[in-house]
């Protein structure tokens, strides 16, 4: 999966503010990902 890919090189990049932006990706990412799927914009 790519998003999990794009999770592992900032893991490997240890840049603290963009594992903090990845963990609220992972915390989010099922609601994140049916909003781009399902048109759920806010507007």
């Amino acid at each position: 999966k790519r998003l999990e890919a794009f999770y592992r090189k900032v893991e490997e990049a240890n840049i603290p503010a963009f594992l903090k932006a990845i963990q609220t990706l992972k915390n989010w990412q099922v609601e994140i990902l049916n909003s781009l799927s399902f048109g759920y914009f806010i507007k």
